[in-house]
């Protein structure tokens, strides 16, 4: 499901053709009051936003809709749109940032991305909950027992630790799988089901397939980032804090014609289309960056 808010007509008109042009359901909305107060069918989505409309921008709504348990993907189009709008809109999480005019293949592809997103997303909180749920029908013995069993401890150790003995531990850790439907470790337990295991391993191959996918799109940004030149790497870290070039200029005391021509190389070389995207591509490398001095 597409949602467009938009307070042109003929945008919302033309964005829900295009949509539906390609099989999707859309539901168009003047202002983010009208989106607000309509309720919305539990189906993967995202929202085609409008930065600037009546009452409450499309910032307010995004920072509302963060504020739900059902966040929706944002792709915000505007005809005003500007370098700090694009790093506001980015670091507070939406996945693409348009500016009027668009190809329409560019938002077509931020739209299956999104939705493609929301779905993951719907999936790993229903999964969370599942797990929840099964979780608090555990006894506080049998959480105790799960507590231990999850540092990797053997059945006489945990026994050691709760002061029982060895068949009594074995007799919750059989209750404690039995309500937890615990994957990997209920297979070593007990007798399973071949469907049981060929779902686990279709998830743990798609888990790693897209874990590779991400590694070697980091590895490509990091390759790209690293061509840039020393000056290049300047100009970037203040474009994606959402300077201006007259502010960027002022900041490395260099003219406004030079940071423009560093700017077009470096989202030449970094293959950016936009500040948006290149927000994207450095968040991905400070995340990495982070990970690595974690480690």
């Amino acid at each position: 499901m597409v949602y467009v808010v938009d307070d042109e007509t003929s945008i919302r008109n033309s964005t829900k053709e295009l949509a539906e042009s390609v099989g999707l359901r859309v539901q168009t909305f003047a202002t983010a009051q009208d989106f607000l107060q309509t309720q919305r069918p539990d189906v993967p989505g995202c929202l085609v936003l409008d930065v600037r409309l009546p009452g409450l921008s499309g910032f307010d709504l995004q920072r509302e809709l963060g504020k739900s348990k059902n966040p929706l993907p944002i792709i915000f189009i505007t005809g005003h749109g500007d370098i700090p709008m694009s790093v506001k809109a980015m670091k507070a999480g939406a996945i693409d940032f348009l500016a009027k005019p668009y190809r329409h293949q560019d938002l077509l592809d931020a739209i299956a991305h999104a939705i493609e997103r929301d779905r993951l997303a719907r999936r790993q909180r229903s999964e969370l909950l599942e797990v929840r749920s099964r979780h608090q029908t555990l006894t506080p013995r049998e959480r105790e027992v799960m507590s231990f069993l999850v540092k990797g401890l053997l059945n006489k150790q945990v026994a050691t630790e709760l002061g029982m003995t060895v068949p009594t531990v074995k007799f919750h850790r059989a209750h404690v799988l039995e309500k937890m439907k615990a994957g990997a470790i209920d297979f070593l337990a007990k007798p399973y089901r071949h469907q049981d295991l060929l779902d686990a391993i279709a998830h743990a191959i798609e888990r790693d397939r897209l874990a590779r996918r991400q590694r070697s799109e980091l590895l490509e940004v990091r390759s790209r980032h690293q061509t840039l030149t020393p000056r290049e790497r300047e100009v970037m870290s203040f474009l994606v804090k959402g300077l201006l070039n007259k502010q960027v200029a002022a900041e490395l005391g260099m003219t406004v014609p030079t940071v423009k021509f560093h700017r077009a190389h470096l989202l030449e070389k970094m293959k950016a289309e936009s500040i948006a995207e290149l927000v994207r591509m450095s968040e991905r490398l400070e995340a990495h960056s982070d990970e690595e001095s974690a480690a």
